[in-house]
């Protein structure tokens, strides 16, 4: 009982939390005092509570090919880190040997490190596919997002958001069976990351919601070519996830949300072809 209390107290905290975010910036420079993007999202998903009957992962590269580029990937770091030490680093290299050092732990030994299951690490300019699942009987609309954690400052994007899926290759986010995997893209062919010098954590997000989002107020029309979602549309989903997480509103949309992470070795906005 008291168990149960606790996690009422928990999701209901979670829920006030989430309001102190919703609510339309008038500027960017406004937009960009909230809190993170993933801080938001990751507040709402646990107001909505865990649900098994969702699932995302990566389908391509396969398991074993992801296997090997982390391995890979660990050598290659071991070997910059090698370099850093061996040219008097100063603070910044300091630092960049610690961040160095704990991706690499990461992708060695994700126990290790309190990581619960391995993370993925692909690299740039690599085709990826995504596959999804739900088996809700009564919720039958998916929606990918992406979090860009590297931002390009110079691009003034009003977000760091994307929609991946639906998008103008692949439109059709409505299951017609919960039997049945969505593949997106539905041949690894045009989704991939920016070529640089970075390897960054890769933030997705997959929402299952028993009505088109774009029917919700304020959503409207979303963005088909991966473009950051913008001052308006992003904080209409926000309600849209907070309304369904309170059981308030008239409509009672349903939603359910899964999260996933993984590395890209290099530049890290995902990019259609």
């Amino acid at each position: 009982m008291a168990a149960a209390i606790a996690a009422d107290r928990e999701r209901q905290e979670s829920i006030e939390i989430a309001k102190l975010h919703l609510r339309t910036p008038s500027t960017f420079e406004e937009f960009k005092t909230w809190a993170s993007e993933e801080t938001v999202l990751d507040t709402l998903m646990r107001a909505l509570g865990e649900d098994p009957a969702l699932y995302l992962g990566l389908e391509y590269p396969s398991k074993d090919q992801r296997k090997q580029m982390r391995t890979e990937h660990a050598g290659d770091l071991r070997g910059e880190r090698a370099q850093m030490r061996s040219m008097s680093p100063d603070e910044d290299d300091l630092r960049r040997i610690v961040e160095t050092s704990a991706m690499i732990e990461v992708l060695e030994a994700p126990d290790r490190v309190g990581v619960t299951r391995e993370l993925d690490a692909v690299p740039v300019q690599t085709k990826v596919q995504f596959k999804m699942s739900s088996t809700n009987k009564d919720q039958r609309f998916l929606y990918l997002l992406h979090i860009n954690t590297f931002p390009d400052v110079k691009a003034n994007h009003p977000s760091q958001t994307s929609v991946v899926f639906p998008n103008k290759f692949d439109g059709g986010n409505q299951l017609m069976r919960t039997d049945t995997d969505l593949f997106v893209p539905s041949q690894p062919s045009y989704l991939s990351f920016k070529p640089d010098m970075q390897s960054q954590r890769e933030i997705f997000y997959l929402l299952n919601t028993s009505k088109p989002l774009e029917a919700e107020e304020n959503v409207g029309v979303l963005p088909k070519n991966l473009q950051k979602l913008g001052l308006v549309t992003l904080p209409a989903i926000y309600e849209a996830l907070r309304t369904a997480a309170t059981g308030s509103g008239g409509n009672k949309l349903k939603v359910s949300m899964v999260k996933m992470e993984m590395f890209s070795i290099g530049f890290n906005e995902l990019i259609g072809a």
